[in-house]
């Protein structure tokens, strides 16, 4: 019969494995997809709208972040090292510049606008140093799109183009909910004792659910952060328990496939799968081996031994998530 001091040991290289890709972070994200109604189905036909004029392009319903590409002129002419920033438009408040990006040389800022729901209409100013060069009003913004505007120093903002973001999308802030880690490694392991034929079933799954118990504790309590936070650009913020916020990584997904490089060089790649604003992150054995031996190094004989009785050839792991 497997040890206590195995078990122990084991459960502990799980924890720390799953920490050196979370640490006191979290792992992973994508942004939810909800149900989009009818009219907004001309924006995603997945056509781009030349010289579209500003209208009814704001759609509700929607929990995806945005992207506004803001290109301004003057004169025709593109302005660079301008900063634009962008406001949502509510009646009756005073304008709140949130979300900010700098021309390039080509007049081009990018800016993404997240939220619980970015869907409305916006206004946008141009900043060089301390001047306001000028300000705009009624621009649409969708969640899960990207819109591009002409943004004329003395003119009026016309939107040039709308396309859906690709799909799948890890932008967004997502908090860890769960796993069924703990429940296929309990079962293989009951399994592996029966096998051996020293203690009856009730035995076997009293010594299991003794460990995984620490275990489903650690990973609750311990191992996840309060939220990670993915930006179109290709890195990601994570948030520390005093709610602070700091860039500790890249990310870039294939398909479906996400990998996740933390700031240290460890490398995290599994499937994401949305639903509403639940996401589903899945390992697979070969997957999650991996990030045990870049936390743990190589494994002795008996080490993996043990593996491979928690987790079988087929088996995959599933980390819950919601959007924060």
């Amino acid at each position: 019969m497997f040890s206590r001091v195995r078990s122990v040991f084991v459960l502990a290289m799980i924890g720390g494995a799953i920490s050196s890709c979370g640490g006191d972070r979290v792992t992973t994200s994508m942004v939810p997809e909800t149900h989009r109604p009818a009219e907004e189905a001309h924006i995603n036909s997945g056509q781009r709208h030349s010289g579209q004029p500003l209208g009814k392009l704001a759609i509700r319903g929607s929990a995806r972040p945005a992207v506004v590409v803001a290109t301004v002129l003057q004169d025709g002419s593109p302005l660079s090292g301008v900063t634009v920033e962008i406001s949502r438009s509510v009646s009756g408040r005073t304008a709140n510049y949130g979300w900010s990006g700098l021309t390039d040389a080509g007049g081009e800022a990018r800016v993404e606008i997240d939220g619980v729901n970015v869907n409305g209409y916006y206004r946008a100013r141009a900043v060089q140093g301390e001047d306001v060069l000028d300000s705009w009003s009624s621009i649409p913004v969708n969640g899960g799109y990207q819109v591009s505007v002409e943004l004329p120093v003395g003119g009026k903002a016309r939107v040039t183009g709308s396309a859906l973001l690709s799909s799948p999308v890890i932008v967004g802030t997502w908090g860890y909910v769960g796993t069924d880690m703990v429940e296929t490694i309990s079962r293989n392991l009951v399994a592996a004792i029966l096998e051996q034929g020293q203690v009856d079933s009730s035995v076997a799954v009293a010594i299991v659910n003794e460990f995984t118990g620490e275990m489903e504790t650690s990973l609750r309590d311990s191992v996840w952060s309060p939220g990670r936070r993915f930006h179109a650009n290709g890195t990601f913020e994570d948030q520390d328990s005093t709610g602070t916020w700091s860039v500790t990584g890249t990310w870039s997904i294939s398909g479906a496939t996400l990998t996740i490089i933390e700031e240290d060089g460890l490398v995290l790649e599994g499937s994401v799968d949305v639903d509403g604003d639940r996401l589903t992150l899945t390992l697979t054995r070969e997957q999650y081996m991996r990030i045990v031996l870049q936390a743990a190094g190589e494994l002795n004989e008996e080490d993996q031994e043990f593996f491979d009785a928690m987790l079988k050839e087929d088996d995959v792991i599933r980390f819950f998530f919601e959007a924060r």
